[in-house]
């Protein structure tokens, strides 16, 4: 499942760069390829994220995860300096969606080769219907108030808070703006920002691999959610770029420590049978919810503009805690 999920994603990247390279790209393109993304991305996310205690164990999951986590975040620093320098010396995005294509025959090619040694294999119980596993994975998330709790989290920081990172661009070209900008200048600007917000995260998923033997899982999801949440406030106020660098770093680290946290603590809360159904759920509420959040944000930045967005977003998120 992860393999076929990986490979639809690498052939709409070298839908991308064709269309790109070509000159045709347009709009209704993008939207079409980012459908096939995001459904992709769904099942691969749950079955990578289900498998990764059949590869690992549940001894050594928290490490994992963390390990998991800190090599994602590394590609999070390095993924902007490279598209930065591919933008700059090629003048096309063409290049950046050709090798980020490029870069999934590698992912491919490990999969091939990946062995679950871990895995249990489910009885030979009666076959039932996907209706009513469904609704045995909900059963189960009502009855366990953790799970539950973790998941209304995720929800609402796929609403408020993820869709805030997704104007980073808009902030490094319009609240971050100066008389010398150039598009070369805001492309630098913008990869800055993100390479700071990849710091950050990196920064947290490295102290998640050092303390993932740490029982305080609940005591870093809250930790987590204030260190997001209140640079993201100040993030309205400030028209500075080293200050908002240095405020993404912390969003950065907030928001790896928190995520780390809540999936450790799902994959081992929950029975082996039920990981797949939960885990689909919470990446949902994660994730599934972003797009209408997207929607919310992106009409709250383009109305009233990205800090005032910001200052909503972190205030709701903030009474919500």
């Amino acid at each position: 499942t992860v393999i076929i999920s990986q490979s639809s994603m690498a052939v709409q990247d070298f839908g991308l760069a064709v269309l790109t390279f070509s000159g045709n790209i347009q709009i209704w393109h993008i939207t079409v390829f980012a459908l096939i993304f995001g459904s992709a991305s769904a099942v691969e996310i749950t079955a990578r994220q289900s498998m990764l205690i059949e590869l690992a164990g549940r001894e050594a999951l928290p490490s994992a995860i963390a390990l998991q986590t800190t090599v994602f975040n590394v590609g999070r620093v390095l993924g902007p300096l490279m598209a930065s320098w591919l933008l700059t010396s090629t003048g096309t995005e063409g290049s950046v969606f050709l090798a980020n294509g490029v870069s999934f025959i590698f992912v491919i090619i490990g999969l091939i080769f990946a062995r679950t040694q871990y895995k249990v294999m489910r009885e030979n119980n009666e076959p039932k219907s996907m209706g009513v596993e469904f609704k045995e994975g909900l059963s189960y998330i009502r009855k366990n108030s953790l799970v539950s709790t973790i998941i209304l989290m995720a929800a609402l920081l796929g609403v408020f808070g993820m869709p805030l990172l997704q104007q980073i661009p808009a902030l490094a070209r319009d609240v971050l703006t100066t008389i010398t900008d150039t598009e070369t200048v805001i492309a630098e600007r913008t990869s800055l920002l993100y390479a700071a917000q990849g710091i950050g995260a990196l920064i947290a998923a490295l102290m998640a691999a050092a303390l993932s033997s740490s029982r305080k899982k609940g005591q870093r999801v809250f930790l987590g959610q204030i260190a997001f949440i209140i640079p993201l406030i100040a993030l309205g106020y400030v028209t500075r770029l080293n200050i908002s660098a240095l405020l993404l770093l912390v969003m950065g680290w907030g928001t790896v420590t928190q995520l780390v946290a809540m999936n450790t603590l799902i994959q081992l809360k929950v029975p082996n049978e039920l990981r797949g159904r939960v885990f689909s759920i919470y990446l949902w509420a994660l994730q599934g919810v972003a797009p209408f959040g997207s929607l919310l944000i992106g009409w709250l930045a383009q109305t009233w503009g990205v800090p005032l967005a910001a200052l909503v977003g972190g205030i709701v998120s903030l009474i919500t805690i």
